[in-house]
C-alpha cells in the first residue's frame, strides 16, 4: 500500500471538507491546550466538573443574551481566571481603550 503526502489529499477536497478538517483541527488542538492547562492547574476531571456546573448557568445566561453589560462579562472571564482588554484596530495601530483586571 502506497502512502500519499497529505497534500495530495488536501487538493482533492472539496472546500466543505477543507472547512470541516480546519475547524476539527482546531477543536483538536483546543482539547489538548485544555488539558494541558487542567494539569499544570493540578486539577481533577471531577473539580472541572464541579466548576463547570456552576457556570453552566451563567454561560446559557450570557449566551442567549443580545447585549451583555461590560461589567456582567469581565467578572465571568475574572471567575475563568482571565481578563478583558478592549483595542481598537486601526490600519496603521492598535489602541487600548480599557483593560480590566
Amino acid at each position: 500500500m502506497k502512502t500519499k503526502p497529505f497534500s495530495e489529499l488536501r487538493n482533492k477536497m472539496t472546500p466543505e471538507q477543507k472547512a470541516k478538517s480546519q475547524i476539527l483541527g482546531k477543536v483538536a488542538l483546543l482539547h489538548l491546550k485544555l488539558v494541558e492547562l487542567q494539569h499544570s492547574l493540578g486539577l481533577t476531571p471531577e473539580e472541572i466538573e464541579a466548576d463547570f456546573d456552576k457556570f453552566e448557568a451563567t454561560i446559557s445566561d450570557l449566551e442567549n443574551q443580545e447585549n451583555i453589560e461590560l461589567s456582567t462579562l469581565s467578572h465571568y472571564i475574572k471567575a475563568l481566571g482571565g481578563n478583558i482588554k478592549i483595542v481598537a484596530h486601526f490600519p496603521n495601530e492598535d489602541i487600548t481603550l480599557a483593560q480590566f483586571d
